[in-house]
């Protein structure tokens, strides 16, 4: 494997970081790519407020669940996610490069299951 430079790293644009990057000691994110980083994960964090939102409505006047039983079911839902997704991106930073990246097998192992029982 050829030796990593900061040309290879950042060969497409500034705002871009690729997979190469973890190979360079003492690496920090440009200010440019935090802010996309932030600009992209604000989407995801509306649409969870949201879900729970209107998900706690749903509980409470369409199911008749209790006050206390509708707050523990959106707690627990948030408690798995804060120990799975750092569970998930140490197996996904472990894993090997593949052509299609990092992340699309395990995705492609996992989602096989839910997208065959909906078909």
């Amino acid at each position: 494997m050829p030796p990593v430079t900061a040309a290879l790293v950042l060969s497409r644009a500034s705002c871009l970081v690729t997979h190469r990057t973890e190979t360079l000691p003492g690496y920090r994110l440009s200010v440019c790519s935090k802010l996309c980083y932030a600009i992209g994960g604000a989407p995801n964090q509306v649409a969870g407020s949201a879900a729970s939102f209107f998900l706690q409505i749903y509980l409470l006047d369409i199911a008749h669940i209790t006050p206390f039983h509708a707050s523990l079911v959106l707690f627990i839902g948030k408690a798995s996610g804060a120990v799975t997704d750092p569970v998930a991106g140490f197996f996904i930073s472990k894993s090997r490069w593949t052509k299609i990246g990092r992340l699309m097998p395990c995705s492609t192992a996992t989602e096989t299951c839910p997208w065959s029982a909906f078909i």
